[in-house]
């Protein structure tokens, strides 16, 4: 009688162990499976913005002027620069700067800059896929 008990605990916690495992396998499949489903970014143009850093607020304005090139805006805590940018492939855009080229790459949301003042990665997000200048008139311009 004790053998057939514990026979049939290990059974039970056996089979409690095979479902669980199914189960975590049935999670990550449809997590992954909806990860990979989602499409980067295929347009640059609208405004981008990141919060992340407060009271540092970065602002991109990509403005599209012909097929993959355009003007870009970028503000970060009033200090402004404007410059043209071009579509390298999909979803990759090159930025014409003063400093030299930046290389931008559209994710998901938005991309990632580095920003060699501060030493630090500052994720951008889309906000809208119209341009919007914030604060224009108090802008100092670098041409």
């Amino acid at each position: 009688m004790i053998k057939n008990r514990n026979t049939l605990l290990y059974l039970s916690i056996s089979i409690n162990i095979i479902l669980l495992l199914a189960f975590a396998s049935l999670y990550y499949n449809v997590t992954v499976n909806y990860d990979l489903n989602r499409t980067s970014l295929q347009n640059i143009k609208g405004f981008y913005q990141s919060t992340q850093y407060l009271p540092d607020v970065y602002n991109y304005t990509f403005k599209e002027e012909e097929a993959g090139k355009g003007e870009y805006t970028i503000n970060i805590n009033y200090n402004a620069e404007i410059g043209k940018y071009e579509r390298y492939k999909d979803n990759i855009y090159i930025l014409n700067r003063k400093k030299g080229l930046e290389l931008i790459v559209l994710l998901n949301e938005g991309f990632y800059i580095y920003d060699n003042e501060t030493n630090r990665i500052v994720k951008m997000s889309k906000i809208s896929d119209t341009p919007t200048y914030i604060n224009k008139p108090y802008w100092n311009i670098k041409n």
